[in-house]
Parts: structure tokens; sequence; C-alpha cells
């Protein structure tokens, strides 16, 4: 008896420790995409920059910002279908119920057809009927909005296959789908920029079509050769009907707390928009550093975000394995760790915002530095919302997300407008710390009260001590010594080039933050000792990784 309760405990660590090693590998490959898709608007940026003239360029802009609303729009009914794909698809796939996982992805995407054929159609149609209307907008660019229509179609399935490899916890697959369409891109603009002469505003947009086309084809392979595969077990298959009520039931919250998100984010630049129209009108520029600044900040956000649809995957996992118990201590590690890299990083950003400023935009618009600086600061106080969301979507309860983002934008909005209104874009941006701090609070009630896991707030408060100290020591050492020092050695080098990359504060900040880290023993051997479990297989990569946790033990206290 004995012997048999130690091997079902060997047995249950085995199975945890291979839902730890998914997640790593889906969030792994989850952040790539991300900051992938970072890269590839930069580069694409400057190539199209070259390419085309800025008039040029604001009609293929406006073109693909009415084809991304359509899309958007298409993806209303079935409401958030993709992640009742992520949702139900691990969950059939653990219990063996193959009958039930084939019928629900096949019905799935004929649920998607079905509403999205008529939505492209009737697109096509406005677009032929109100040509006068649309020819005003673009002049002679109108061709623009026909040649990417096809993009409603291709882009909309290809997020739907997208989800249906997460549920099978195939992010690779989807990251190197990703890259495919990227290179495509890229390669072929670059060729353009490269060999041809006069590019046409019609061939850019042919190349974009192209390059999703190719990857859409793939993808429609690999999900139709996965659903060929699955064989029938003895349940009976899901109705249609009840694949509708499933993803209906399951996706109409969330749905509605994706428009609030998105509302928020509009409202705060429409906001600033009236708020700059009282300006002098050489003064009518904070949007702008607004909008510079929301861009700037997706690199921290990034980290947050490449948990989101492997999380929901691995916290449906566990469940569905009934071990939910495991939960709450996987769950304070995710955070203390994912806190940990996201105020790494953005100590990082804080002290290159200039730097990026100038290189990307030029020094005129070092006026916006403040703007970046107070928008990252706010960022790190996120850190609660997608673990906790994600938490409430693997267990069912979608209906709950709706009225806490409802009392949470009421929150943003009060705060925000009361400072933009009173202080200005500065107050109101200093207003979003606090908003973020308040949310912070909130979610940490909601964690404990509704999801019942009792986070660890002693280390989460020291951690967010260790970041502003860090930032705090660097930026004293920066003001009173290092920055002369700093412009001397740059001007004797010839390399004034780099005086906005600020070196020396980027260095202290790291030796503090981590030096802190060390010495408050927030990184505990424990922890490592638990990380390692993530990557047990012989590979050269996870062999590195091992030897770099032994490392980390060996300095830690303990």
């Amino acid at each position: 008896m004995e012997n048999k309760e130690i091997e079902n405990e060997a047995k249950r660590n085995n199975e945890i420790s291979k839902e730890y090693r998914l997640l790593a590998r889906n969030s792994l490959y989850s952040g790539l995409h991300n900051f992938t898709l970072i890269i590839y608007s930069m580069i694409l940026s400057f190539l199209l920059a070259r390419l085309i003239s800025i008039e040029t360029w604001q009609y293929f802009i406006l073109a693909n910002t009415i084809i991304l609303m359509i899309t958007q729009l298409s993806r209303l009914i079935p409401p958030s279908l993709e992640s009742s794909l992520n949702y139900y698809i691990p969950r059939y796939f653990i219990l063996k119920q193959n009958s039930k996982l084939k019928s629900f992805i096949i019905r799935s995407l004929f649920l998607r057809l079905l509403f999205l054929i008529p939505v492209f159609l009737v697109s096509f149609l406005i677009f032929f009927v109100f040509n006068d209307f649309f020819r005003v907008a673009f002049n002679d660019n109108l061709s623009l909005l026909f040649i990417l229509s096809p993009l409603i179609l291709i882009d909309s399935l290809n997020l739907t296959l997208r989800s249906i490899n997460s549920g099978f916890s195939r992010f690779n697959i989807n990251f190197f789908l990703y890259l495919t369409r990227i290179i495509i891109n890229l390669s072929t603009l670059l060729y353009c920029l490269l060999f041809v002469n006069n590019i046409l505003i019609e061939l850019i947009a042919l190349i974009s079509v192209f390059s999703y086309l190719i990857p859409f084809f793939l993808n429609c392979i690999i999900v139709f050769k996965t659903l060929y595969r699955i064989k029938r077990t003895k349940e009976a298959p899901l109705s249609f009907k009840k694949v509708s009520n499933l993803t209906f039931t399951y996706g109409t919250p969330i749905v509605f707390s994706y428009f609030l998100s998105t509302f928020w984010g509009e409202l705060q630049k429409l906001g600033i928009g009236v708020n700059d129209a009282a300006l002098p009108e050489g003064e009518k520029i904070n949007l702008t550093g607004f909008n510079i600044a929301n861009s700037y900040a997706t690199i921290s956000k990034a980290i947050m975000l490449s948990l989101n649809t492997s999380l929901l995957n691995s916290f449906t996992r566990l469940t569905t394995k009934q071990y939910s118990e495991n939960i709450p201590s996987f769950y304070n590690l995710l955070i203390k760790y994912s806190l940990f890299i996201l105020t790494l990083i953005s100590g990082f950003l804080f002290f290159l915002v200039d730097f990026n400023l100038v290189l990307i935009y030029g020094e005129k618009y070092l006026q916006f530095s403040l703007f970046l600086k107070l928008i990252i600061i706010s960022v790190i106080f996120q850190i609660l919302i997608v673990p906790f969301d994600t938490f409430m979507l693997s267990q069912n309860k979608t209906k709950i997300l709706a009225p806490i983002k409802a009392i949470v934008i009421i929150i943003q909005i009060t705060f925000f407008f009361i400072l933009l209104f009173y202080f200005g874009v500065i107050g109101a941006l200093i207003g979003l710390i606090i908003i973020e701090l308040l949310i912070f609070i909130f979610y940490s009630i909601l964690t404990f009260k509704i999801a019942k896991i009792k986070l660890k707030m002693g280390n989460l408060i020291l951690q967010y001590l260790i970041f502003f100290i860090s930032i705090g020591i660097s930026l004293f050492l920066e003001n009173i010594v290092l920055k002369e020092l700093y412009i001397n050695i740059l001007t004797n080098l010839n390399l004034l080039i780099l005086k906005d990359l600020p070196i020396f504060s980027l260095i202290i900040f790291f030796i503090t933050f981590i030096f802190l880290y060390v010495v408050l023993n927030i990184i505990k051997k424990e922890d490592l000792t638990y990380l390692e479990l993530f990557f047990n297989k012989d590979t050269k990569v996870e062999k590195l990784i091992r030897r770099f946790l032994r490392v980390l033990k060996k300095i830690t206290i303990s």
C-alpha cells in the first residue's frame, strides 16, 4: 500500500512537472511572438518610409484601419470564439473525449464561417455602393480597399486556427507561422527597396495579402491534419446547437470585458485630444506624445500578454486533471518571477527613454521623455490582472469579469479625467500611476476573496521597493556625478552621438536591483529548485538553464 502511494505521488509530481514545463515553453513562444511584433513594426515602418511618400502611406494606413475594424467586428459573433477554443480543447483533450473534441472544433469553424462570410460579402458590397464616399477619403487609391479586403476572411480565420493550435499547446507552431509571414513581407519589401523603382502602393498591399496567405494555407493543412488524426471515442459528439450554446455562454462576458478595455484605451486618447484643442496652435502635441509613450510601454506589457493564452491553457489543464490544490503555490511563484522580469525590463526601459526618442523620432521629441517614464512606471502595477482573469476563465467564471471590468473602468475614468482637466496631461499620467496602484489593491482583494488564493503581499511590496530604490539610487548618482563623467568620456572618445544612452545608470540599476534581490532573500533556493522541474530534459538549452539556476542557488542566501 505504501509503495503504491509513493508511486502515485511520483506520478502526480511528474504530471505537475509536465504542466509547468508546458507553461514555460508556451509562455516563451508567446513572449517571442510579442517581442517579434515590436521589432517587426519598427523594421516595417523603416522600409515603408523609404518606399512610399508620407501622403501615400496615410492611405495605406487608412485602408488597413478600415479592414481591421471590419475584422474586429466579425469576431463579435460568435463572441470570443478563440477564448472558448482555448478553454474547451485542453479540457476535452485531457479527459480523452475525442468525439466531443473533434465535433467542437469542426462546428466552431463552421460557426466562424457562418457569420464571417456574410460580413465579408456585405463589406465588399458597401465598398461598391458607397464608392464615391470612399473615393473622397482615398483620392485615387480606392483600389487598396479591394486588394486588402481578403484579409477580412484570412485574418479572422487564421486567428481561429491559431487558437486551435494554442488549445493543443502548439504555441511553437503559431510562432513559426507568424515568423514566416514576417519574413515573406519584409524580404519582399526589402527586394523592392533595393531593386524596384517607383513602387506602387497597390503592390505593397498585394505583398501584405500574400504574406498572410502563405502561413494561412500552411495553418489550414496543420489543423486539418490534426483533425484527421483525432479518432472518435464512444461518447456522443456535440451538436451544432450545443457548441453554439457553449461558445455564446462562455464568450459573451469576455467580449464585453474586451470592449470595456478597448473603450478605455480610446477614451484616454479622446480626452487628451479634446484637452489639446483648447491649447494654442503650436502646443497641440500631447496626443502624439501619449501615443508614442503607449507604443513604448508595449514592450513591458508584452511580458504580461505573453502569459495570457498559455496561462489559460495551463490553469484549465491543471483543473481538469484535478490538481487544483497546486494552483495557489504555482500562482504565487508565477507572479513573483513575472514581477521580477517586468520590473527589471521596465527599469532598463526607464533609463533608455531619451535614447529611444532620439534614435527613432529625433531630438525634438525629447519633450515627451516624462510621458514615457510615467507610463512605464504605471505598467508595473498591472501584474495581477492577467493571472486573475485567466484563472477565472479557466474556472468557467467568465460572467464575473464584466462587472469587475466595469468597476475598474469607473475608477480609471474618474481619476484620469479629473486630473487631466485640472492638472493637464502630466497630472493625468501621474494619475495613471495612482489608478494602477488602486487597481492592484482591488485585484489583490479579488484574488483572495474570489479566486481563494492568498497572495504573498509582503514579497510583492518588497519587490516594488527594490525597483524604486534601484531607480532612485541610479538617478541620484547620475545627476550627482555619472552624467558629467559619462559626457567627458564620450567627448574624449569623440562619441557624443551616444550621449543619450546612459550606460553607467543602466549598470548601476542592474547591480543594485540584483544585489537587493539576493540580500533581501526574495529569490529563494526552494523556488529555484522548483523552477528546475520545468527544465528536466537533456537538450542543450535546458542543460544550460539548469546550470544557470544552480549558479543562482549558490549565491542565494537561503
